[in-house]
Parts: C-alpha cells; structure tokens; sequence
C-alpha cells in the first residue's frame, strides 16, 4: 500500500488499478492557522458541524482491508464545503445547526475567492485528475450524519442512507442489499438527497461525466469507536463486491 499526503487532501493506495475511486469530502477537521480557529471553540472544533465524526476510520479501513484508491479531505468542512458547489452560501457557512462561524462572516468578495482557490479548487482538481488518470468504473462518496440536528425536533432513524440522483439501478440495489443482508434500516435519499446546484462531487464527478455514482452516509453513533469502523468497512466493502460487480 502506498500513499500520500498534501496540503489538501491525503490519498491511500495511490498506486491501486481497482476500477473504483472513494472521496471523503468531511474527513478532516483541521483549520489553518491564518483563519485563527474561525473563532471557534475547540469544542465546536470537534462537533459534527465541523466534520463528518467517524468516517475517516471507516475509509481507512475499507481502504487498507480492499485495496481502494482513497480521496481524504484534510481540512474542516467550516473552512470550505468540498460537497458545496462554489457559488451556494452553504459552501463556506456563516451558520452551521445553530451556532454562528465567526471567521466566515464578513468576508469580501476577495476573501472569498481566496479561500476557494484555496482549498476548494486544488482538492477537486485533484478528484478531477484522479478520474483521468484511472478512470473509474464507479465512483463513491463517504459520509456521516448526526443522529439529531439541533435544529430539528426528531431523532434520524435510519442506520445509513444511500444518496444517488442519476444512478437509481444502483443506488436502489445498494439499499435492497443493505437491508436484506444487514437488517439496516436504509434511508433512500436520506437524510440528505442529491441534488444538482446543492451538492458536488456526485453530480459533478460522477453524473456529468457519466460515471455511476453514490454516496453512503452513516449515522455517526454507529461509528464512533474503532471496532465499529472496522465493522462498517467490512459492510461497505460486501455491498460494493454485491451490488457493483455489473460495473467493475
């Protein structure tokens, strides 16, 4: 296994020739110094708004144990949204489930442009160069949820959810298998859906290049701790030897 890191994001398996690229937009939660924390508290730092808790575990672990070329962001989410298109608020948030992002709020337009050059433009270059270089038979995106949203008044039921827009024979067959193999209950496009001008790397990367895409989300309770990673890797990487063997 080879790997390496950047400034932007760390790459696992460089040199694999699977036919299957993994991003992880939400791994990292790391803050440049400059940007000072954007005012945040380093408990805010380490809350779900900040990243998405558990995934990086599982992506390494899928990874080490089957060999997948592995995209992993280096930096919060709060610093630049990689799953943002460039020009939608939610791509570097004044606000995130309640609690105001000091250091996003007042930026200028130069500011701004800065900060997406940055870190936004070089990470999905590289996803991009990624793509030309092995072109991928399938393209997956990992994710993370927390089970309750300050902002909404119930608890998220589902175990994982698969979020698909153009790959609907496949993001229906992932689902099929996740509940039937592993009793989960799956939300289909839950408790996000992929919508183009709203979300980036699967209508960007995948769709518009006609490239089979989905993302999976977990519920962040499920994969707080290492052996529940480990666990989650084994059932992702059952899912995809399952439900992507017509495409790779």
């Amino acid at each position: 296994m080879t790997n390496t890191t950047g400034d932007i994001a760390h790459i696992e398996n460089l040199t694999s020739t699977k036919p299957l690229l993994v991003t992880v937009e939400h791994a990292g939660n790391e803050i440049p110094n400059d940007l000072r924390a954007l005012g945040l508290s380093d408990e805010d730092r380490l809350r779900h708004i900040s990243y998405d808790i558990g995934i990086k575990g599982v992506g390494n672990h899928l990874s080490s144990q089957a060999n997948y070329r592995c995209i992993f962001s280096r930096y919060s989410r709060l610093v630049v949204d990689l799953n943002r298109p460039q020009d939608s608020p939610e791509c570097i948030r004044k606000e995130s489930d309640g609690t105001q992002i000091p250091g996003n709020i007042g930026l200028t337009p130069k500011e701004r442009a800065k900060r997406l050059s940055n870190y936004h433009t070089p990470f999905h270059e590289l996803v991009c160069d990624t793509i030309d270089k092995i072109k991928p038979k399938v393209l997956l995106s990992l994710h993370s949820f927390t089970p309750k949203l300050n902002e909404e008044n119930r608890v998220r039921p589902w175990h994982c959810g698969v979020l698909y827009e153009s790959s609907v024979s496949l993001g229906k067959r992932c689902i099929d298998f996740l509940q039937k193999e592993d009793a989960l209950i799956v939300g289909d496009n839950q408790p996000y859906k992929i919508e183009k001008g709203g979300d980036y790397t699967i209508p960007n990367h995948g769709d518009n290049r006609d490239i089979p895409a989905i993302l999976i989300e977990i519920r962040q309770d499920l994969i707080q701790e290492r052996t529940d990673q480990e666990k989650w890797a084994g059932i992702i990487i059952s899912m995809i030897e399952n439900c992507f063997k017509d495409y790779l």
